[in-house]
């Protein structure tokens, strides 16, 4: 079963996490208020399609949509890297990459053009593929 971000989720966790430990005092993130609720519902949705069938294109396709769909006044890049390590932790998975590669990563997806969209996504993918790891349980460290 995959678990899924909501617009609330957003509001009271990733979003004030972001402007909490990511606000830069020449580059803050917006408040929430200002949000565009449709093109952040629409980012929201877009994983749960059918034809997203493994976490990681899910993943994927939540962290692209969110870059792009630019909801946010500002602070849509750190934004949508906080929705995506709470989207693979809800599904007890982190990314085992440093914070210059989650860096890149996302400038790469704001930097990419939207006719690529298919070819970008699938790196993505593989990307998130590559360095997700199962997050274990209390159960197996015993």
């Amino acid at each position: 079963m995959t678990y899924y971000l909501d617009v609330e989720i957003v509001k009271k966790e990733c979003h004030p996490n972001t402007a909490k430990y990511f606000t830069r005092k020449d580059d803050p993130v917006a408040d929430f208020e200002l949000t565009e609720l449709d093109k952040l519902d629409a980012s929201l949705q877009q994983p749960k399609w059918d034809y997203y069938d493994k976490l990681e294109i899910k993943a994927a396709i939540l962290h692209y949509g969110l870059v792009k769909n630019h909801p946010f006044h500002n602070g849509n890049k750190r934004v949508a890297l906080v929705c995506l390590i709470t989207f693979m932790f809800i599904n007890d998975c982190e990314i085992a990459a440093t914070d210059d590669e989650l860096y890149k990563m996302t400038k790469y997806i704001s930097e990419s053009d939207r006719k690529d969209k298919d070819a970008v996504v699938e790196k993505i993918t593989r990307w998130i593929a590559k360095k997700a790891t199962p997050i274990e349980s209390p159960e197996t460290l015993v």
